[in-house]
Formats: structure tokens, sequence, C-alpha cells
């Protein structure tokens, strides 16, 4: 499954590249298509390396979608760099700051022209990729008036290397690690 899964990818790829090909007269080649994206992100592009990368976990529970849907999304962000090059469409935010946004107009003038829907994010199940966030450990700490408590990773080795001391109060000494 995992390897026709793939070549239905790239035949998605480079279907689009020849469908922008045609539509605005370019000799893109085929970028370098990997399969190492990690995390809930289904794929990435980096126009600079010409090359897409695709998150192959996700992709063959949501096939479908990548073709129709991720594929041209990605694809879409190389043909805007190859048009556009480095002139960036720019956003303000309320404090008046310039946001560079990859996710444009002429972006999505190009997924219009694939015939694409024109969404930045999709509905996948990522339940398989989504990693659960582990609790922090606790270190007990003890003071020599009796107080007990705990502190986290970072305080702990700071107390071990001595480079800082907690005190519980003022009125006591600096609390030790237990």
């Amino acid at each position: 499954m995992c390897q026709s899964a793939r070549q239905a990818i790239i035949n998605s790829v480079h279907h689009f590249i020849d469908k922008a090909n045609d539509i605005y007269n370019l000799s893109m080649s085929y970028p370098t298509i990997r399969f190492t994206q990690r995390g809930m992100t289904g794929g990435s592009a980096k126009a600079r390396l010409w090359e897409v990368n695709f998150n192959e976990a996700l992709m063959v529970d949501n096939l479908s979608e990548y073709v129709n849907q991720t594929a041209p999304h990605e694809v879409a962000h190389l043909v805007c760099y190859r048009l556009n090059g480095n002139e960036f469409e720019y956003r303000f935010t309320k404090t008046g700051k310039r946001h560079r946004i990859s996710h444009g107009e002429r972006f999505y003038s190009i997924m219009r022209a694939f015939g694409v829907e024109e969404k930045t994010t999709h509905s996948m199940d990522v339940s398989k990729v989504r990693q659960k966030r582990r609790p922090a450990p606790k270190y007990a700490v003890k003071c020599s008036c009796g107080w007990t408590g705990t502190v986290g990773t970072t305080r702990a080795k700071r107390m071990l290397r001595g480079t800082t001391d907690y005190f519980h109060s003022r009125s006591c000494p600096p609390i030790q690690l237990v």
C-alpha cells in the first residue's frame, strides 16, 4: 500500500507541474519528492531547494485528500515562487508590523487555476501522529524548617550545580533536593 500511495502522490505532483507549465507557459522541472515530513504537518514545499516533502504516516490514511488537495497545494507554493521570485506578499498586523504571507492572493489564484479548493488547512485524521505531552518531572525539595515541596527540572539542575540558591522563606536557609 505504501509504495502505491507514494506513486499516486508522485503522479499527482507531476500532473500539477505539467498543468502549471501549460497554464503559465513555463518549463518547470519536476521537484524532488520526499516522504520524511513528521508531526501533524501534511506537507511542505521548499522552493529554493525545489522540493516537496510529505508526511507518509498521514498520507496512507488520507490518500484521496493528499492526491486532490495536499499535492496541488505544495506544487502551488513552488509555482508561486517561480512566478514571483522573492516578491512576497505582505500583510500588516494590528500593531503595524509587516508580516510575510505564503497563502496570499497570488497563491490562491494558482489554486483556482488548478481547479482545487482554496484551503490552507484540511480535515485529516491525525490521531496516529499526534504526540501526547508527557508531564514534566518534578523533584522533591526540603527546607530545614520542615517544609517540603517540588521543583521542575530546570530549577533542580540549577540547585545541583549550585548556581542559584532558592529559599522557602526569608528566614530559612536555601532549600535542598531530597
